[in-house]
């Protein structure tokens, strides 16, 4: 009696792990494409594995989810503080691609600490400081940002990307594995700082003046024009090389 009852609740347990999955709900595999509405933002947060697509508009505001049609309901997106956080309510697995659509007059960050990927594809103009920053394992893609300054700072695995850039002052600081690649930067001031293993490259055009400090065991590659490095301080065993930068001194 007592081998047959265990049976059965074995083949309960083989059927509900295939209906939910061992840690959540199984997606159905049917896409479903749906508007969140939310209140004004102007920064974002992805604390999970969602990947985000933003771009700028002039005046509309909207957030659509791309997801599993029966795991739609788990999904947890809202504004608080003015953030825009892109959450979970619970552990899942999903059988498409998942994604958020966000589109807005301006953003001035996002921070990344889940495994969730950010992508800018399109021109991003603002008046003020733009940050990212990353804990987690998400990447950052940024086609083409324009500022008054930036700040990218990865203190996780995920890496950034930035195909143009222009500001008065750029940081880009590492501290854990992920690299930065910038590949046009144009910026008054540039200061780079490496305390992990991540590494950064950067071309500048017709930037002004660099500072450089590496503590850890990340390389720093810089290539195109400056004006000078103003302050080089290496204590780790990470490489410098501006074997590709021209500097004019001007």
């Amino acid at each position: 009696m007592f081998k047959r009852i265990a049976s059965l609740l074995l083949m309960v347990l083989m059927l509900s792990s295939c209906e939910l999955g061992i840690f959540g709900e199984l997606g159905n595999g049917v896409s479903v494409s749906q508007e969140i509405e939310v209140g004004d933002f102007d920064r974002i947060s992805i604390p999970s594995f969602v990947d985000v697509y933003y771009t700028q508009t002039s005046d509309d505001l909207s957030v659509t989810l791309t997801c599993d049609e029966n795991l739609s309901k788990y999904y947890k997106i809202e504004v608080r503080n003015g953030e825009l956080i892109v959450d979970c309510r619970r552990a899942f697995y999903t059988k498409i691609d998942t994604y958020l659509r966000v589109c807005s007059p301006s953003i001035s960050g996002v921070k990344l600490s889940g495994s969730g990927d950010l992508y800018i594809d399109k021109a991003l103009t603002i008046d003020n400081n733009f940050t990212i920053e990353s804990s987690g394992s998400g990447d950052a893609e940024i086609a083409d940002l324009t500022a008054s300054s930036a700040t990218i700072s990865l203190t996780g695995s995920g890496d950034a990307k930035i195909d143009r850039m222009l500001v008065e002052s750029a940081e880009f600081k590492s501290s854990g594995s992920g690299d930065i690649e910038g590949k046009e930067i144009t910026a008054e001031s540039i200061a780079i700082k490496t305390t992990g293993s991540g590494d950064c490259y950067l071309g500048c055009k017709d930037s002004g003046n660099i500072s450089v400090q590496i503590s850890g065991s990340g390389d720093v590659k810089l290539r195109g024009t400056a004006r000078a490095l103003v302050n080089i301080s290496q204590s780790g065993s990470g490489d410098f090389d501006m074997s590709g930068l021209t500097l004019s001194g001007r």
